[in-house]
């Protein structure tokens, strides 16, 4: 497995040891891309062939989800580390500007405790900048955006929506962009959604 943040964790087998204690099949897979799935399958994005997810929490990710199934990919989805500015020397990724450590950091609040609507429209421009790239890259029919930070309340996709029309004013239509509706369960389904095809 492959375990960036889990130090010690890269390169275990962990599923071959799982299997050995449970005496079953055991499927390793990433949390958001479960989450993806599930809201695909059963939540906001039901009924489309190709959706992107997007998880705006503590941290950023997402997936692309194609005919009910986590699109094919040599090492798993990053989109929270896309750069999105370089200043000199350094570059800044997505994260930097919209997950919920980073406007922590930003403001010293914790984000569920900003009334500051001005800091919140700022955070709408920068999800607008990456969600940019996603459209892009992925082309989805529909974009779902769950986690912490995008079901707060706190922000308008509709003012997402037309950061990004100001972004890409030639493309002759844009993807629509929808809450995540499953919360906590939209995992588990993804994961039964997953067994499905993996198990049979």
């Amino acid at each position: 497995m492959r375990a960036r943040h889990l130090e010690g964790w890269s390169g275990k087998f962990l599923k071959k040891e799982l299997q050995k204690i449970f005496h079953s099949p055991v499927y390793l897979e990433n949390d958001t891309a479960l989450v993806g799935l599930g809201e695909a399958s059963h939540g906001a994005g039901r009924g489309k062939s190709i959706v992107a997810y997007v998880t705006v929490s503590t941290g950023v990710n997402g997936v692309r989800i194609v005919d009910g199934r986590i699109d094919r990919n040599a090492m798993g989805f990053e989109i929270g580390k896309q750069i999105i500015s370089v200043l000199g020397p350094h570059s800044y990724i997505w994260e930097d500007f919209v997950s919920g450590t980073a406007i922590k950091k930003r403001t010293g609040l914790a984000p569920e405790k900003i009334t500051d609507k001005q800091i919140w429209h700022d955070v709408e421009r920068y999800l607008a900048y990456g969600l940019d790239n996603v459209i892009r890259y992925w082309s989805p029919e529909l974009i779902v955006i769950g986690g912490g930070i995008a079901t707060s309340g706190k922000i308008s996709m509709a003012q997402i929506a037309n950061h990004i029309k100001e972004l890409i004013p030639f493309y002759p239509a844009l993807p629509p962009l929808k809450r995540a509706t499953l919360g906590d369960s939209a995992g588990l389904l993804g994961g039964i959604e997953y067994l499905k095809t993996h198990h049979g």
